[in-house]
């Protein structure tokens, strides 16, 4: 529905004394579509998908059957909402005594909405850990707006938790704000079978010679099994597979090209089951060392996607590709009617690295294209008419790394006690790894065996920049390691003492032309002279006798001081307590 329309269904007519009095609700609330929650807008039900609650679009011969959405006590319930005014705060009710249990207020989001369509909205977030909550049977309520219900357990099993955002700002969602939704179902992620990508080349007796082959793992997503789970749920998942960035249980799956859900209804009631193929983000298969000798391992570095979405002009890319990058392909998904030619280089205009036409709705062209230093690439369009198109740049890093093939081989198991490192995330990342009480790392993460510094015995480090030692240097004592250094204040004041030891120049080498006139080290700098009576008193350098009669000036400041903390980021320093 448009903002348009939304408004006018807001208009109310109340009927008094033969009149109609117009009352209207100037507040217009749009909750995102991404939300983990289905909002159902309880003024305008209707017959619509969305337009009522799932137990009320059934059939006449259907039976109803209630389903309330799992949610685990440990999991975190993230919305968000735009609104033109500071909307109520969400209301958590109890399903069975409609009690409202908990007031959930809104957080204001700094991020502005350019969207012309959204001129004068603002975003407005919840994250509220479902641990103050506790168990129980709920729905929510904003407004005009009610949600489906759902169930808080401290464990729900056979489910699945769906965490996702997305690269650019879509489906009524603002991810700019750096916003990460968490959807759990029935579901489960399980091995379907391997396969493989392979060219192989005959010759003219036809003898087959493999050029190249890789081999992958492919995998399903099955939710609701058969007939477990209601129709609007299978759809969320749809949706929520329309981001680039979703996990399963903290695992990365991208869902295959070209796959489709494959669905089994249930005509009894509206529930229904589903799967649809996935792969795995990190192919393992192919990213594995070889040879034990650093100069000569071998693996295959993973291949890159960097998107560039709804481009309508020239653009440059920049700090991306470096030495030993290779720049393989270019694909163009076009939007805009007729055909341009899209040039790549590596100065504006330029065609060195590649030159193609573009006609087709969906282009991929070949660039195999390696870069010897760090390097931008321009891409120019040549277009008689507006365009507007997505493009990807698909990529390899010759030399990055190896990862080796066991996934629970991470780079912190690999550092030995006493390993210093700094940590950063989110407050609910946070929450989720550490154990503030302690200080020691949460158990089944790979942190548990790291402490925050400062904690456990070990050195505080807040507010603290880190000092290398100088171990070239003979007489280097190494019972310093950890001791205090420098100024523990981020404000120091000048002294005199700290100003250069350089004299200032008063005098040139003449005074009013008489050189005779000039002052010794010993005499006065200045006298007062008298002129005629008609003048004022002025004033001259001369030589003089006798002592040296000093003065001051005023102060040349005030003192204040100045503020020495480098340019840096906030991290948490952490120290593995245990090998």
């Amino acid at each position: 529905m448009s903002l348009f329309l939304t408004m006018i269904s807001r208009l109310q007519l109340i009927f008094v004394s033969g009149f109609f009095i117009y009352i209207f609700n100037t507040m217009i609330l749009k909750p995102s579509l991404l939300n983990p929650l289905r909002f159902i807008d309880t003024d305008n039900l209707n017959s619509g998908f969305d337009g009522d609650f799932f137990q009320q679009q059934l059939e006449w011969y259907q039976n109803p059957k209630c389903y309330f959405q799992p949610f685990n006590i440990s999991d975190s319930l993230v919305l968000q909402v735009l609104a033109d005014e500071f909307p109520e705060d969400f209301q958590i009710v109890d399903a069975l005594t409609n009690f409202v249990v908990k007031n959930v207020p809104w957080s204001l989001s700094t991020f502005v909405i350019n969207n012309p369509d959204y001129l004068g909205f603002n975003i407005y977030e919840i994250e509220y850990s479902l641990d103050d909550l506790g168990q129980g049977k709920f729905y929510g309520s904003l407004g005009v707006y009610t949600t489906e219900a759902f169930e808080v357990k401290s464990k729900h099993l056979n489910t699945v938790l769906i965490k996702y955002k997305n690269s650019i700002n879509d489906y009524d969602t603002v991810f700019s704000t750096g916003i990460e939704f968490s959807f759990r179902c029935q579901a489960k992620v399980d091995y379907d079978s391997p396969k493989n990508d392979r060219d192989v080349y005959f010759d003219q007796i036809h003898n087959a010679t493999q050029l190249r082959s890789v081999g992958f793992r492919v995998f399903k997503l099955y939710l609701g099994y058969s007939y477990g789970l209601p129709e609007w749920v299978i759809d969320k998942v749809n949706l929520i597979q329309q981001c680039d960035q979703v996990t399963y249980d903290n695992i990365a799956y991208q869902v295959s090209p070209e796959a489709e859900f494959d669905v089994d209804k249930n005509f009894d009631n509206n529930w229904m089951g589903a799967n649809i193929e996935l792969q795995p983000i990190s192919n393992n298969f192919i990213r594995f060392t070889t040879s034990n000798d650093p100069e000569g391992q071998t693996f295959t570095p993973v291949q890159k996607t960097t998107p560039y979405y709804n481009v309508s002009s020239n653009f440059s890319v920049s700090s991306l590709f470096k030495d030993y990058s290779l720049l393989e392909k270019v694909m163009v998904k076009k939007r805009s009617v007729g055909s341009f030619i899209l040039k790549l280089g590596t100065s504006t205009g330029n065609n060195d690295i590649g030159e193609f036409t573009i006609s087709d709705a969906g282009s991929v062209k070949t660039v195999e294209w390696t870069f010897t230093g760090t390097s931008n690439v321009y891409l120019t369009i040549v277009s008689a008419t507006p365009i507007d198109i997505d493009v990807f740049l698909v990529w390899k890093q010759l030399d990055e790394l190896p990862v080796p093939i066991n996934q629970d081989n991470t780079p912190t198991d690999n550092l030995g006690k006493n390993a210093l490192m700094y940590w950063s995330g989110s407050e609910s990342d946070f929450n989720d790894t550490w154990d503030i009480a302690t200080g020691l790392g949460k158990a089944n993460t790979k942190w548990s065996k790291w402490c925050i510094a400062g904690t456990n015995g070990t050195q505080v480090l807040d507010g603290k920049v880190l000092i290398g030692i100088d171990v070239t240097n003979p007489s280097v004592d190494y019972t310093t390691l950890g001791d205090n250094v420098g100024n523990t204040d981020n404000e120091v004041t000048i002294a005199k003492t700290n100003l250069p030891a350089t004299p200032l120049n008063v005098l040139s080498s003449t005074v009013a032309g008489n050189g005779s006139s000039i002052p010794t080290s010993s005499s006065p700098i200045a006298r007062a002279r008298a002129q005629s009576p008609a003048n004022p008193l002025n004033y001259e350098a001369v030589q003089g006798s006798g002592s040296v009669n000093l003065g001051i000036t005023s102060n040349l400041g005030e003192g204040v001081k100045l503020n020495i903390t480098p340019d840096g980021v906030i991290a948490l320093p952490i120290i593995k307590l245990v090998d």
